[in-house]
C-alpha cells in the first residue's frame, strides 16, 4: 500500500479523486488518504477523537453540536469553524468505508440538540454528502431521522462492544 503521508497535498487531491472517479472509495488506500487530509487540513480537529467522542453520544442516544465537537477535540469552535466542514466529510466517508451510519447526523446546531433537527443548509449539506455517498434520498427530513436511529443503534453495539 502507499504511504499517504510521504504525498504531498496534490499527490493526496490525485489519490483520492482517481478513487472517487473509478467507485473504489472502500479501498483502504483511499480511507488512509482521506484521513491523511483530514489530519493536515482539520484544523486540529483529530477523526479518532471525533469518532470516540460521537460513539458515546450515540450510546446515550444525544445529539450534539458543532460547539461540543470541537471542545471534545480540544478545539475551540471559532478556529475550527471552517475547517468542521472537511473533517465532518472525512467522518461521514470513513464511517461509509466501514459500514456504518452517516455520523454526522448527529451533529446539529446548538439550538437543535434537543430534537436533532437541522436547518435547511445544515440539511441540504447533509443530503449533498449522501448522494455523494451514493444514497438514495427521496425525502431529506426522514433520511435524516433514519440515519440518526442508524447511529443510536451503532452507539450502542459500540457501548456492547458489539462494533
Amino acid at each position: 500500500m502507499i504511504d499517504v503521508t510521504k504525498l504531498d497535498d496534490q499527490g493526496l487531491k490525485n489519490l483520492m479523486e482517481n478513487h472517487r472517479r473509478l467507485g473504489a472509495t472502500s479501498e483502504p488506500a483511499y480511507g488512509a488518504a482521506s484521513r491523511e487530509w483530514n489530519a493536515r487540513h482539520g484544523g486540529g480537529l483529530d477523526l479518532e477523537t471525533t469518532l470516540a467522542y460521537l460513539r458515546k453520544a450515540a450510546g446515550e442516544r444525544r445529539f450534539v453540536s458543532y460547539g461540543e465537537l470541537a471542545e471534545a477535540n480540544g478545539a475551540i469552535w471559532d478556529k475550527v469553524r471552517y475547517p468542521m466542514n472537511a473533517h465532518l466529510w472525512a467522518l461521514v466517508e470513513h464511517a461509509h468505508h466501514l459500514g456504518w451510519p452517516m455520523l454526522s447526523a448527529m451533529i446539529v446546531n446548538k439550538a437543535h440538540r434537543e430534537t436533532g433537527g437541522m436547518e435547511p443548509e445544515t440539511l441540504a449539506g447533509f443530503v449533498a454528502a449522501a448522494e455523494a455517498l451514493s444514497y438514495d434520498v427521496l425525502d431529506p427530513a426522514a433520511f435524516l431521522k433514519t440515519q440518526q436511529e442508524l447511529c443510536f443503534a451503532w452507539g450502542q453495539d459500540s457501548a456492547a462492544g458489539d462494533e
